[in-house]
């Protein structure tokens, strides 16, 4: 598993703000340098998917990081990512 997201709706419903979390514990990393570098790679995927779906969050998103994105190919995590944001809002939609 790459990642799991959590999906926060916001309090306030007239001008809601839109953040994205990354999160990595230190109990998956125990490198700072190796929790830096895959909020980085999910960081840049993010927005790689994000042009991709042509979409833009509704709503705040949490993701919760593993230890295995330094590891897949960043295209699968692209893919993967696009993928889940489809779905994502396209849930929020309904």
């Amino acid at each position: 598993m790459l990642y799991s997201v959590k999906v926060i709706k916001s309090t306030t419903q007239e001008n809601p703000v839109k953040k994205v979390f990354f999160v990595i514990k230190k109990k998956v990393c125990k490198k700072a340098s190796d929790r830096n570098r895959v909020k980085r790679i999910a960081r840049h995927a993010f927005m790689d998917s994000l042009k991709i779906t042509n979409t833009v969050p509704s709503s705040n998103l949490i993701f919760f990081l593993e230890h295995d994105m330094i590891r897949e190919e960043y295209s699968k995590i692209v893919e993967k990512m696009s993928t889940d944001l489809r779905n994502i809002f396209k849930n929020k939609s309904n």
